[in-house]
């Protein structure tokens, strides 16, 4: 169970990494096509800079935030599957505690 829930785990790190890259990716184009539109003229092209750092820190902001939202989802995951197999385990040892030799009937 645990293992499964390891490999889930890894997948949804692997997604979560991925959709920040994306996230980021996309953050970084629109930063870079909007110095790219302030053409020539050194003032729209300096304020145009400022925004597109204003962009690009928002950005790496929101990526990391989807990063660490997959890591919390994946942690969520191991953990409920270690509680769940330690919750069958304690089960289980109550039953074997309940039964003694006493009990069995022959």
């Amino acid at each position: 169970m645990t293992a499964a829930a390891e490999k889930s785990a890894v997948k949804v790190r692997t997604e979560g990494k991925k959709a920040a890259d994306r996230v980021k990716t996309e953050g970084y184009k629109q930063a870079d096509l909007l110095v790219k539109e302030a053409g020539s003229n050194p003032i729209k092209k300096r304020l145009a800079k400022i925004g597109a750092d204003k962009i690009k820190k928002e950005t790496d902001k929101k990526a990391q935030q989807v990063e660490d939202k997959a890591n919390q989802n994946a942690d969520k995951v191991v953990k409920e599957a270690d509680d769940k197999a330690l919750q069958i385990k304690a089960e289980y040892q109550r039953k074997i505690d309940a039964v003694s030799v006493d009990n069995i009937k022959k």
